[in-house]
C-alpha cells in the first residue's frame, strides 16, 4: 500500500480548509473594497468571518472525520446561501453606483 488508508480523507479535509480560509479572506477583502458602493456591508463581512472560522476549525481539528466534514460543509452552505441572497437583494438596488467595466484593448 502506498499510504495509510486514512490519509485520503485527511488530505481532503486540509484541501477544503485551505479553500475556506482563502475564500473567507477574499470575501472580507471584497467587502472592504466595495464599501464605497454598498452601505452597511456587514453581511459580506459576516460571511467571510464564518468561512474563515470554519476553515480554521478544520485545520485545528483535522481528524474530525468525514461525517463531521460533511456537516461543516452543510453549515457553511446554509450560512453562505443566506448571506449571498441578502447581498444579491442589496446589489439589485445599486444601478449606477458601481461603474461599468470596459473590455481591455489589445
Amino acid at each position: 500500500m502506498l499510504s495509510p488508508p486514512g490519509m485520503g480523507p485527511l488530505a481532503l479535509a486540509y484541501l477544503f480548509a485551505i479553500w475556506m480560509i482563502m475564500t473567507g479572506t477574499s470575501e472580507i477583502a471584497s467587502a472592504f473594497a466595495l464599501r464605497s458602493a454598498v452601505s452597511n456591508d456587514i453581511w459580506w463581512i459576516i460571511l467571510g468571518t464564518i468561512t474563515l472560522w470554519f476553515g480554521l476549525y478544520v485545520v485545528l481539528f483535522p481528524g474530525l472525520g468525514l461525517l463531521a466534514l460533511v456537516y461543516t460543509i452543510g453549515f457553511y452552505a446554509l450560512f453562505a446561501g443566506i448571506s449571498l441572497i441578502v447581498l444579491a437583494f442589496r446589489f439589485r438596488n445599486l444601478t449606477g453606483a458601481i461603474p461599468a467595466a470596459h473590455p481591455a484593448r489589445a
